[in-house]
């Protein structure tokens, strides 16, 4: 029908996922402000990802990437403490 529909942040999986594979992927630099736009409603949306560890959760790991790119080091090793 030629219909969009625009991704819902609130649901984890695929929607809020989706949204970082333009980073993730390299297709989007990190440095950019789209990539930091990204990263920013992310945080936004989610502030408590780096609670979300475990070592079994692929998905989770995702947004751990995604800091490590975006130089988030306070997530990033709050993120890897949590992993136990």
């Amino acid at each position: 029908w030629g219909w969009r529909r625009r991704p819902n942040w609130k649901k984890w999986y695929p929607d809020a996922m989706a949204q970082l594979f333009p980073v993730l992927t390299g297709l989007l630099p990190a440095s950019g402000l789209k990539a930091q736009g990204i990263y920013r409603h992310f945080l936004k949306i989610y502030p408590d990802w780096p609670q979300r560890s475990r070592p079994d959760n692929f998905l989770g790991n995702w947004p751990l990437y995604l800091g490590a790119l975006m130089g988030d080091r306070t997530r990033v090793v709050i993120y890897l403490g949590n992993l136990k």
